[in-house]
């Protein structure tokens, strides 16, 4: 393969995007918040609080999950922040899209000492509980 086209990110001085997905409607998300048309490299939208280094689409829940702590939670379809997810520091994440279990590796789960490493599963309730796994 090579490269045929470069779709430059200068709303965000200082970008260096870790992350990149692909949403709904041929559109990419960066890990800096920069949304851009896959077919013309146009800047969509920037999303002010969305960053982190590694980022994840969610076609169950149509969210996207970025890696860092607190985590922002964007939906892809208004391209907002409509959560943020305390995961205690991590810059890896994953999501089921049968169930919307979002999932979290974690050096400092739960106040052993010293800290259990382990995954982290969070579940969208009422408040976003949080579930550890060990």
């Amino acid at each position: 393969m090579k490269v045929t086209r470069v779709f430059p990110i200068t709303t965000v001085p200082l970008c260096g995007p870790a992350g990149l997905a692909l949403l709904p409607g041929q559109r990419l998300i960066t890990s800096c918040g920069v949304v851009l048309s896959a077919r013309t490299g146009a800047t969509v939208a920037t999303i002010p609080g969305a960053s982190g280094d590694e980022i994840w689409y969610n076609p169950g829940d149509d969210r996207v999950y970025f890696g860092t702590n607190p985590m922002p939670v964007v939906d892809a379809e208004s391209l907002t922040v409509v959560a943020t997810i305390n995961d205690g520091g991590t810059h890896s994440v994953a999501a089921d899209s049968e169930n919307n279990h979002v999932f979290v590796p974690s050096n400092a789960i739960g106040t052993a000492t010293p800290a259990a490493t382990g995954v982290q599963v969070f579940t969208e309730d009422e408040n976003l509980e949080r579930h550890d796994r060990r």
